[in-house]
């Protein structure tokens, strides 16, 4: 999921920076703790992972203190922290499983909108990283082993690594335990998603003040007369071919041509995949 994605909903859950906002501290550009995690790296949820979890428990604890990290935190004391980290969603279910005390949101955009800004700003492709890991390509993508083993058109791969990237957290979570945000929706109906989040992180939306709530609204809606750029952008034909890449993991049902998600068929998927 890109960085603005996840910012938005970051901004939506906390504007006043009352949590501690710690940015992509698994980011190993940045962050030299984070120098072993590769992009979009895989996590088996039964594995130790000991390479990996003495870091993250220093994130999830709030020990781990980064220049880049606290870059937009206006506070030196915090009681609470909101991680945001758009490298992590192959490896989520390790972290709920580690650390179950976690409330998880996973953020998704269309395909369509990641594919084509990847094109315009000539994103490195990190497909070939997916695959070189065999734990990934058992668990879960065996059964498409031979398709993916053909992908060559650079377009293809950027909606290939999108499916992937969310297939995985799809089927390793039951419903109930992982809430999800869709961007289109929390921007096209900022005032119900708002909502939901100020439930499930405890906050206060409803008894907040009045100022900053309609600051809220007023930004989401902004955001929301802009939800596919990628019409302009991308031609018919890659189009339909986003949505036959979906069809093959069955992620169709949830994102198609259409700009807005189906937010049922997302966690039908969840139901599906915890039977």
């Amino acid at each position: 999921m890109g960085r603005n994605s996840v910012a938005t909903v970051a901004q939506a859950i906390d504007p006043a920076n009352r949590y501690r906002d710690m940015f992509e501290p698994f980011n190993k550009h940045e962050v030299y703790a984070s120098r072993h995690f590769n992009s979009w790296l895989y996590l088996r949820p039964s594995d130790p992972a000991a390479r990996y979890a003495n870091v993250i428990g220093k994130v999830v604890s709030g020990k781990l203190h980064e220049r880049s990290v606290d870059r937009w935190n206006r506070r030196t004391v915090y009681t609470k922290r909101l991680i945001r980290e758009t490298r992590a969603n192959l490896w989520l279910k390790w972290l709920t499983n580690t650390f179950p005390d976690l409330t998880m949101i996973l953020v998704l955009r269309h395909p369509c909108t990641i594919a084509s800004g990847s094109l315009l700003l000539e994103r490195m492709d990190r497909f070939s990283s997916l695959l070189s890991q065999p734990d990934l390509m058992q668990d879960h993508l065996q059964p498409f082993k031979d398709v993916l083993a053909n992908v060559n058109d650079k377009f293809d791969k950027y909606v290939f690594s999108w499916c992937i990237q969310h297939y995985v957290p799809l089927r390793q979570f039951a419903p109930g335990q992982l809430h999800l945000v869709f961007y289109e929706t929390l921007c096209a109906q900022p005032e119900i998603e708002l909502s939901k989040l100020s439930t499930l992180v405890r906050g206060s939306f409803a008894s907040g003040l009045s100022e900053e709530k309609a600051d809220r609204l007023t930004n989401l809606r902004r955001k929301a007369e802009l939800l596919d750029p990628w019409r302009k952008h991308l031609t018919s034909h890659q189009i339909r071919r986003t949505v036959e890449i979906l069809r093959i993991f069955g992620l169709d049902k949830i994102y198609c041509e259409e700009t807005m998600p189906d937010i049922a068929a997302a966690y039908r998927f969840l139901e599906a995949a915890a039977r």
